[in-house]
């Protein structure tokens, strides 16, 4: 939000960048720590606008490269949504394209526990 908006967030070569040290550190530190990485997303509605999910999708190629290279599990959240949508609306989800609603956070509690098989 804050990159797109004010332009003083963190651009898609630098996220990479640091996640993958906090990957690292992680996995140096706690060699046997399961990792769990969750898909960023956004959905087209509120302040959410065409940059936003170019944007997004770069990062969701990150998130998913890095989850291949640590061995983590990978929580589709975009997927998810894109699927939900078929359902419900956007705002349904999330009334400004990113923060999720009640619902949408059901989803995602009940997405993440599947995937990770708790």
């Amino acid at each position: 939000w804050h990159e797109m908006s004010r332009q003083n967030g963190v651009e898609p070569e630098r996220y990479k960048t640091i996640y993958t040290l906090l990957l690292e550190l992680t996995k140096e530190r706690l060699p046997d720590t399961q990792l769990v990485l969750c898909e960023p997303f956004c959905l087209p509605c509120g302040e959410v606008t065409e940059i936003w999910l170019e944007d997004m999708k770069k990062r969701q190629a990150i998130v998913k490269d890095l989850a291949k290279t640590f061995e983590a599990t990978f929580v589709p959240f975009q997927s998810m949504f894109d699927e939900a949508q078929k359902r419900a609306p956007a705002e349904y989800w999330a009334k400004d394209g990113v923060h999720p609603s009640p619902a949408g956070h059901a989803l995602m509690a009940q997405t993440w526990l599947e995937t990770v098989k708790l």
